[in-house]
């Protein structure tokens, strides 16, 4: 899933992708981002404003660099957010919406918003799951 972040200058591989967790009632929105430098490594806090109200979301960080053939480095970091059922339904309700990872602002296109639909669509015939043993 392509496009919002392919203006962000060193990034020629940006996408946002969604899952749900099988543990707890949760989903990840994924921002992956392959560039030339660590953008999220030190800040990913990240928040949503959606339709002008502001959610602040957990995160979590994972990258890696990679050697591509001609021995440059290519940075891969993927920041997950935790995403409950309460902001999702924000988000597929949605006119508007931006995110921000550390200093790095986007505005959501409606074709991201679209697919979030379909993928909540399948989701929400999924039972809630509990956390714990």
């Amino acid at each position: 899933m392509a496009d919002p972040f392919k203006e962000m200058r060193g990034c020629f591989d940006c996408y946002l992708s969604a899952y749900y967790a099988q543990k707890g009632d949760f989903f990840f929105i994924v921002f992956k981002y392959n560039g030339q430098h660590w953008t999220f490594l030190e800040n990913h806090k990240t928040y949503l404003m959606i339709d002008g109200k502001s959610f602040e979301v957990a995160t979590d960080h994972r990258g890696q660099l990679n050697w591509d053939d001609g021995a440059d480095s290519i940075v891969t970091e993927r920041v997950f957010l935790n995403i409950n059922r309460e902001i999702l339904a924000s988000m597929l309700a949605a006119q508007k919406i931006e995110m921000q990872i550390g200093g790095a602002e986007f505005k959501i296109k409606p074709k991201f918003i679209e697919r979030l639909h379909a993928f909540s669509d399948v989701v929400q015939k999924l039972p809630v799951q509990q956390t714990g043993k």
